[in-house]
């Protein structure tokens, strides 16, 4: 009995200093902040991404047009840290698709013109077409192979840039959140172990 109190206590400790998230922090919003760039080779580059729920917010139309506007940025997850969400908080449109490239460096290596030209797209890691999963975390999606290289999530600590943009004439306000924690410790993977082998011990006395 001693001994399982003992492993729940450690157990409750390292799941405290795992690392939950610490709430919403709106990272850019183009309604406040301006906007954002529209170069792929020149990303407008944000703070790095805390743990919690990063928002960015923003509007792309017409990415092949006379006056386009996509958005592209560039954020940094810390070591020690994982982005383990890309959620769509928002999608308003008379268009229901829109696209998002993921990139595992400060770049994203095509525009608009270079990705209707059926591009190599071993070049970035990821990619989707969004617009109906409103509230989904579309992280294993984006990385899933069908557009882009592919990833296994959680994304680890390292620069990332996000492609976004809308072919059609129907203006796309969006917001994403991409949610970042902390890397488990080895600790805590253990202390989970032994509790359940101390749980089993118990039941079978």
């Amino acid at each position: 009995m001693k001994l399982f109190r003992l492993l729940l206590l450690v157990l409750i400790s390292c799941v405290m200093t795992s690392g939950f998230a610490q709430g919403q922090v709106v990272v850019f919003d183009e309604a406040n902040d301006g906007e954002l760039s529209g170069d792929n080779t020149s990303p407008t580059q944000l703070a790095i991404f805390d743990i919690g729920f990063n928002t960015v917010a923003g509007t792309v139309v017409d990415a092949l047009g006379a006056n386009p506007n996509v958005d592209v940025f560039t954020f940094e997850v810390a070591s020690g840290t994982q982005l383990d969400g890309i959620f769509l908080n928002s999608f308003n449109s008379t268009d229901n698709v829109a696209f998002i490239g993921l990139n595992d460096s400060t770049s994203f290596p095509f525009n608009a013109t270079d990705l209707s030209n059926s591009p190599d797209q071993s070049q970035f890691i990821g990619g989707l077409l969004f617009g109906d999963n409103v509230g989904t975390n579309l992280i294993a999606d984006i990385g899933d192979g069908s557009i882009g290289a592919g990833f296994s999530s959680p994304l680890l600590a390292g620069d990332y840039t996000v492609y976004l943009q809308q072919l059609g004439t129907a203006t796309v306000d969006y917001e994403f959140g991409f949610n970042v924690s902390a890397v488990p410790e080895p600790g805590a993977a253990v202390a989970l172990m032994l509790f359940g082998i101390a749980g089993m011990a118990r039941r079978r006395r």
